[in-house]
């Protein structure tokens, strides 16, 4: 999938040709081996032109805003942008910010922004090129944009109930158990010894659509032999799992396997995000696209919990919890799963 990177600015006569050298000589120059395609506003699509920013915002994996004058259509846009928690890379093209004042009383780009000669575009490659690297990076990695609404509510606007919500919600209340309780009623080779629990496996399998987050996709790998559900026992509560069958082991240490059906409740994150005007059937092109995205923001979520809570539950979550993605439940080998922990 081609990632896009979103350049906004001032759209008047007099910056729009320095807009276009910052997009197609500078940023475009900079992502050309991160399969990026680099467009500004100043395309010719039909309809409202504050529809196509929002979209193309909401769609960009990283947007480069020429801040210079502050401009308020420009800030407007960022504070779209900070709310979706996307990167946004502030950038003020100097020839002409000698030229004029900033007047607005509030300068997003206090938080940072990195200033570039007009139509030095060496000498801007090398300035916005580490720093567009690293906010990817940082992008990849799960990690909060800083921005002053991320900055104040510690996550997303979008995602306080969504993606982000979902993944620590499913981190706190089954991965967490999964790795801290007991066995409790299941086949001879699923009860363990204290000692087990200790080098306990776990793997999040990830559907590649919302759909088969179901109930109905684990019942089928249970009919198909490849899962066993069994009791565990956490903090006095008795909860349902899954391990891979023994069949699948072959005599391995038990692996506990789950499908998050929380998942199924994004849904309505990706019928938020398509617009009141879009087409919402999943198979319509933008329905897939965002319904990829916010699995993917789950994924990057849950494996950050993962990450970061090492030494407050167990110190085993870190090495022994895994995701796993696939595109159709049906064609799930159970084998990859285990293969997953044979290197480990």
């Amino acid at each position: 999938m081609t990632n896009r990177c979103f350049v906004i600015g001032p759209m008047n006569e007099k910056h729009i040709k320095l807009l276009e050298w910052l997009a197609h000589d500078v940023v475009e120059k900079i992502l050309e081996n991160n399969n990026f395609e680099v467009f500004t506003p100043d395309v010719p699509e039909f309809g409202n032109i504050m529809h196509h920013i929002i979209r193309s915002c909401d769609r960009a994996q990283l947007v480069i805003a020429d801040v210079t004058g502050n401009n308020p259509n420009v800030l407007y846009e960022m504070a779209i942008i900070d709310a979706m928690g996307r990167p946004c890379v502030p950038v003020k093209i100097r020839d002409v910010a000698d030229n004029e004042k900033d007047l607005q009383l509030f300068d997003r780009a206090q938080y940072r922004h990195f200033e570039i000669n007009a139509r030095e575009t060496e000498e801007a490659i090398n300035k916005l090129g580490p720093v567009i690297h690293k906010v990817l990076q940082a992008r990849q990695d799960g990690d909060l944009i800083e921005n002053p609404m991320t900055d104040y509510f510690g996550i997303p606007l979008n995602s306080m109930s969504s993606a982000y919500g979902i993944a620590r919600s499913y981190y706190r209340n089954l991965v967490v158990p999964c790795f801290e309780g007991k066995i409790i009623d299941g086949p001879d080779f699923a009860l363990e010894e204290e000692s087990q629990i200790i080098d306990r496996k776990m793997v999040c399998i990830i559907p590649g659509n919302l759909e088969q987050a179901t109930r109905r996709e684990i019942d089928f790998l249970v009919k198909r032999r490849s899962f066993v559900p069994v009791k565990l026992n956490a903090y006095g509560r008795e909860i349902t799992i899954y391990l891979l069958s023994d069949e699948i082991l072959q005599n391995a240490d038990p692996v506990i396997v789950d499908i998050p059906t929380t998942l199924a409740s994004l849904r309505e994150s990706v019928l938020s995000r398509l617009g009141r005007n879009a087409n919402p059937k999943p198979n319509s092109p933008d329905y897939q696209e965002i319904q990829s995205d916010e699995i993917l923001q789950f994924k990057r979520y849950l494996e950050r919990f993962a990450y970061n809570d090492l030494g407050t539950h167990s110190s085993n979550i870190l090495r022994n919890f895994k995701t796993f993605n696939i595109k159709d439940i049906k064609d799930l080998k159970a084998t990859e799963i285990k293969n997953l922990f044979e290197n480990n």
